[in-house]
C-alpha cells in the first residue's frame, strides 16, 4: 500500500511538470524593419515581421496593438502549431512624417509573453519629391540636358577625373549626338551615341590635367552637334581649378621649400582722372630654401601685370612684377587682382590688389 501511494505521488508531480514544460515560444525572424527612404507621395508602406513558434504547445496572439494610428498591424489570428510559421503585417501612413520610428505590442499566451517590434525611416515629402525629378531644362535640338556646364572643381595636376551631364530625347525621331572643339586634354562622348525618341542617355566627360598645360582656373568649350548639325546655344561649358599636387612631399621637402614674401600686397593708387595709367612694382622675394617656380600670372579686367623676365627665383633672390592699371572707360571706387600661382607649397596662390578712386571731370 505505501508503494502504491509513492507510486501516484509521483506521477501527479511527473505530470505536472510535464504540463509546466510544454509551452508556446514566439521567435521572430527580426523585431526591427528600416524602412530607409520612403516617398509620401508612394501612400502607405508595408512590411511583415514573420515568426516561428519554437515551443512544444500551439501559439495564439491575443493582441497587436501600435503605438499610434499612423501604423495598422494585421495578424496571424488562429493558433500556431508547434514549429510552424506566424505573421505580423504592419501598414504604415507616411502622410505628414518626416522622420519616424514606431513600436507595435505583440502579446500571447507563451513566452515571452509581450514582444516589441519595431519599424523606423524617413519620409521625402510630396513637394521634395517633384523637386528631385530630373530637371532638363536646357534644349539643343530636341535633346534636352539637365546642365550646359561642367565643373571638375579643384583637380590636381597629373590627376584624371571623369563627370557626366544628364540628357534626354524630347523629340519624335533617333538623335544623334557628337562633338567638336575638344582640347586634347579631355574626351567627351554620348552614351549611347544614338538616342531613341524619350530615350535618357549621357555625356561622359574626362578631364586629364596632365595634359592641360595650365594652373588654377581654367575654362574649355566644347559644341554640339546633333545629327551632324550646329545649333544655337549648343556650347558645353567646362571649368576646373588646377592645383599642383603637395600631398606627395616628405617632411623635409616642405621644410627645404621655396616660399613667397611680399613686402607690400596692395597698392593703392589714391584718385586719378578717368583715362589716366598708373603703375606699381610688387617685390617678390624667395624666402624659401628652394628654387621658387610661378606657374602662372594672370590680372582682372583693367589691369595688366608684367611677368617677370624669369620665372623661377632662387633663394633669397627678388625679382619685380610690374602692375599697370589703365582707367579708361572705368569710373568710382576699383579693386582689381593679380593672382599668382607658385610651387610654394602653403602659399602656393597668392593675390595682390590694386585699388583706388575714377574720378569724371564734370
Amino acid at each position: 500500500m505505501k508503494r502504491f501511494l509513492i507510486f501516484i505521488a509521483f506521477s501527479v508531480v511527473f505530470f505536472q511538470v510535464n504540463a509546466q514544460t510544454k509551452v508556446a515560444k514566439i521567435s521572430f525572424s527580426k523585431t526591427l524593419h528600416d524602412f530607409g527612404q520612403i516617398k509620401e507621395a508612394d501612400g502607405k508602406a508595408k512590411y511583415r515581421f514573420e515568426f516561428v513558434n519554437t515551443g512544444s504547445s500551439s501559439l495564439l496572439i491575443t493582441s497587436v496593438n501600435a503605438t499610434c494610428g499612423c501604423t495598422t498591424p494585421s495578424w496571424t489570428k488562429t493558433p500556431v502549431a508547434a514549429g510552424s510559421k506566424g505573421y505580423v503585417d504592419v501598414t504604415f501612413n507616411p502622410k505628414g512624417y518626416r522622420t519616424f520610428t514606431k513600436s507595435i505590442k505583440v502579446t500571447t499566451n507563451g513566452e515571452p509573453a509581450t514582444v516589441n517590434l519595431i519599424i523606423k525611416g524617413n519620409v521625402v515629402s510630396a513637394q521634395a519629391s517633384e523637386a528631385a525629378k530630373p530637371n532638363y531644362k536646357y534644349d539643343i535640338g530636341g535633346v534636352k540636358f539637365m546642365s550646359l556646364h561642367v565643373g571638375f572643381g579643384q583637380i590636381k595636376r597629373g590627376q584624371k577625373l571623369t563627370k557626366t551631364i544628364e540628357i534626354m530625347n524630347s523629340g519624335a525621331d533617333i538623335a544623334e549626338l557628337s562633338f567638336t572643339n575638344i582640347p586634347s586634354h579631355m574626351t567627351v562622348k554620348a552614351v549611347p551615341a544614338k538616342l531613341n525618341s524619350k530615350e535618357k542617355g549621357k555625356i561622359i566627360l574626362t578631364y586629364d590635367a596632365g595634359i592641360k598645360n595650365d594652373w588654377d582656373y581654367v575654362h574649355d568649350n566644347v559644341f554640339v552637334k546633333v545629327n551632324g548639325k550646329s545649333l544655337r546655344n549648343n556650347r558645353l561649358n567646362i571649368s576646373a581649378v588646377i592645383k599642383e599636387d603637395f600631398s606627395i612631399l616628405s617632411a623635409k621637402d616642405k621644410e627645404n621649400a621655396p616660399i613667397v614674401h611680399f613686402k607690400t600686397e596692395t597698392f593703392n593708387f589714391g584718385e586719378i582722372k578717368q583715362g589716366e595709367k598708373v603703375d606699381f612694382v610688387f617685390k617678390l622675394k624667395n624666402v624659401g630654401k628652394s628654387t621658387l617656380i610661378i606657374h602662372k600670372l594672370s590680372s582682372s579686367c583693367g589691369c595688366t601685370a608684367v611677368m617677370p623676365e624669369s620665372k623661377t627665383i632662387e633663394p633669397g633672390k627678388t625679382v619685380d612684377i610690374k602692375a599697370i592699371f589703365d582707367s579708361a572707360h572705368k569710373k568710382g571706387m576699383q579693386n582689381k587682382s593679380i593672382t599668382i600661382i607658385t610651387n610654394d607649397p602653403k602659399n602656393s596662390r597668392k593675390v595682390l590688389w590694386v585699388r583706388g578712386n575714377v574720378l569724371i571731370e564734370e
